[in-house]
């Protein structure tokens, strides 16, 4: 497509916001209250999606957008959320976001189901963004097929963080809004109640995960219904009250049934954690002996696998390698004309160490041959190639070359299953039993106590024992006043200062585990 056709404006199409250092193209889309359109930034030159409030957009909507956008720039390095790359204020002062452009979602009602191969790589992709998204503590809410895009390169991103929010954060009937089809029971039983209360929770993200998975393997929502009626209100019963549906499809294996099942589970407890999805379908690719999708999840550089195992060359060898420091390795022997997969080491130590690094690790750890020293020479007297040997000792080599090749086969076998990178030894993995997986509860804090000081309350509470180990800050809360702007934070403090109101001043702590899971809240008044 050349440049002028890009930049050129479709007729009667309402121009986007003037922003400087970018040309409107082309509008893209118009939510609830804001739009997203089509810009070519300048500097550098590149297309671009920018998503801005409209005028007439309130306050709200200009916190969403905020939020949305430091949202982003903790996750958008991940390569299955959509990037992030500058923010910055129209010249009415409202908010805007430049965002990575896509072509649009990877999957909508207009095409035929995905590929089964598809959607478990898509599956891994998504898995991996979410559980990324919960380490850091934030619940995306609004999980479907429409914000899966499709980047330039036909990477799955997820996208649209308007409404996502803190772990734990309580969300009352008429908080934020969620899509119907996708959204987990007790979204739907707080949204049906106006007493009732939910509080964010990544099970809630996991639900949605897998009913847009079950939506791409069948081309419809779960529990939608052909030439049924398919409103809101029908679509919202059969979630609360039926089971799962099986997809239908006759290649899709056992396995994933079943996955998907327990990720739609109607208890939230009872479904497995977003990494979790990931590694699953990870092993439902290699029983159907389908290429093995990288599961990109948050790390702490500290805790990386490299951190505590010693090189294979120097203790502080991290230069790259010249042809002097090649020549000195055994040349690798692929083991099909087209196979650029991962060499088998050549001995059980480096095979050891080989195991369970990434692919982006496979030089370092590939299990080279080490050098070895050169041979003694012979002292066998009047001789001057090696010494004769004894039949017994031929046998004993014939009997090492035998094992050789059989352990050789056995390596090779283990990688082809395996999609041919270098991976931990395949593990069966234990049938998944009827009452789910079992998951770990988050200890709470106690002795929240609240004073009144200088125009500001205090609050203090005492940790628990055993604190979970997570990355970033250890506690959410929530602050409640009369009148004034309700406060939304974490912290790795055990006690927290904010302004007073002339009323009520309520706060409500918990404590945040692994994967997204809180602890049950204490909440705690004060009128100063």
């Amino acid at each position: 497509m050349s440049r002028t056709s890009r930049t050129s404006p479709p007729a009667g199409a309402q121009p986007g916001p003037q922003i400087p250092g970018y040309t409107w193209t082309q509008p893209l889309g118009r939510g609830g209250s804001a739009e997203v359109h089509r810009y070519r930034q300048h500097h550098p030159e590149r297309d671009v999606a920018v998503k801005t409030l409209r005028p007439d957009a309130g306050g709200g909507a200009e916190a969403m957008l905020r939020r949305e956008a430091n949202v982003l720039a903790q996750v958008s390095s991940h390569p299955g959320v959509v990037s992030l790359f500058a923010s910055g204020e129209t010249a009415q002062g409202l908010p805007w976001l430049a965002l990575e452009y896509c072509a649009g979602p990877l999957w909508h009602r207009d095409q035929q189901p995905l590929a089964l191969s598809e959607a478990l790589r898509t599956g891994v992709i998504l898995a991996g963004a979410l559980a990324t998204v919960h380490a850091v503590g934030i619940v995306h809410r609004d999980v479907k097929p429409a914000n899966v895009l499709r980047t330039a390169f036909g990477q799955p991103v997820l996208s649209d963080f308007g409404i996502s929010g803190m772990a734990g954060m309580p969300v009352r009937y008429g908080d934020g809004g969620f899509s119907v089809p996708w959204a987990a029971p007790e979204v739907h039983r707080a949204a049906q109640d106006a007493r009732a209360e939910q509080r964010l929770s990544a099970a809630q993200d996991v639900y949605s995960a897998g009913a847009t998975l079950w939506t791409w393997l069948v081309g419809r929502s779960p529990f939608e219904r052909p030439g049924a009626d398919n409103s809101s209100e029908a679509l919202t019963e059969r979630i609360l009250r039926d089971p799962v549906p099986s997809t239908g499809r006759r290649e899709v294996p056992r396995s994933l049934e079943t996955l998907l099942a327990q990720a739609m589970s109607a208890d939230p407890l009872q479904r497995p954690t977003a990494a979790d999805v990931g590694r699953r379908l990870q092993q439902i690719q290699r029983e159907l002996d389908l290429p093995v999708t990288t599961l990109d999840l948050h790390a702490d550089p500290a805790d990386s696998p490299t951190a505590s195992n010693a090189p294979l060359a120097e203790p502080d060898d991290d230069r790259t390698l010249t042809p002097a420091d090649l020549a000195r390795m055994a040349p690798p022997t692929p083991l099909d004309d087209d196979d650029d997969r991962t060499v088998v080491p050549s001995t059980p130590s480096a095979l050891d160490e080989s195991f369970g690094f990434s692919q982006h690790d496979s030089l370092q750890h590939s299990g080279l041959p080490r050098e070895q020293p050169a041979p003694a020479a012979s002292t066998t007297a009047g001789t001057t190639g090696a010494p004769p040997r004894s039949r017994a000792g031929w046998w004993g080599i014939g009997l090492v070359i035998v094992a050789a090749l059989v352990l050789g086969g056995a390596l090779v076998t283990t990688m082809l299953r395996g999609g041919g990178w270098t991976q931990a030894p395949e593990v069966e993995e234990p049938e998944p039993s009827a009452q789910g997986p079992m998951v770990e509860s988050v200890p709470g804090v106690s002795q929240l106590v609240l004073e009144a000081s200088d125009g500001s309350i205090v609050a203090t509470w005492t940790a628990p024992e055993q604190l979970p180990e997570i990355t970033g800050a250890t506690y959410g809360y929530q602050v409640q006043r009369s009148g004034l702007e309700t406060i939304d934070q974490t912290t790795s403090q055990t006690t927290v200062r904010f302004p007073a109101a002339e009323g009520s001043n309520c706060i409500e702590v918990w404590v945040r585990g692994a994967d997204g899971r809180t602890s049950p809240s204490v909440s705690e008044c004060i009128t100063p």
